[in-house]
């Protein structure tokens, strides 16, 4: 019995785990700005403060494990989608882990380290216009909390006629 409740209550803690340690994932419907608003729609990436680095790996950069799953999610959705639509990846950050152009640039490789991730997993180079960072502009959190920023460093897949 004791084995029982203790594997039970370690399945509760994976569980909750991954549930939050995807930030993005607790936005309320409200506020996830159009790309989140439909669950058919891509669910996108977050990234720990500061990453990728320069020549850094998408999965080493993201902010958690239920990441991987938004990931494998995106890609399928993308396989899915008829070839005319056209598409992008956009990067973003906090206001606080860069200033002003270091954020377009840290965006940027967030942006492009996903759309890399992309085209690794099969999908044609056609599919995807230039990847673009867009620094800490469009925040979805409230950047003076870190719960907030956590939610803006993200990357995901656009509808490329998005503004």
């Amino acid at each position: 019995m004791r084995e029982r409740l203790f594997l039970v209550f370690l399945a509760m803690a994976v569980i909750s785990a991954c549930a939050i340690s995807s930030p993005l994932q607790s936005v309320p419907a409200s506020s996830r700005q159009g790309y989140f608003s439909d669950p058919g729609d891509f669910w996108g990436v977050n990234f720990k403060p500061g990453q990728p680095v320069s020549g850094g790996a998408l999965l080493e950069s993201v902010a958690g494990p239920c990441d991987q799953d938004a990931l494998e999610n995106d890609l399928e959705l993308l396989k899915r989608m008829p070839p005319d639509i056209p598409l992008r990846v956009l990067g973003f950050t906090d206001s606080e882990e860069c200033s002003a152009l270091q954020c377009y640039e840290l965006s940027l490789r967030r942006a492009q380290v996903l759309n890399d991730w992309l085209l690794s997993r099969g999908v044609p180079k056609s599919r995807l216009s230039a990847p673009m960072g867009l620094g800490s502009e469009r925040p979805v959190g409230d950047n003076r909390m870190e719960d907030g920023r956590a939610q803006n460093r993200r990357a995901y897949i656009s509808y490329e006629d998005v503004p």
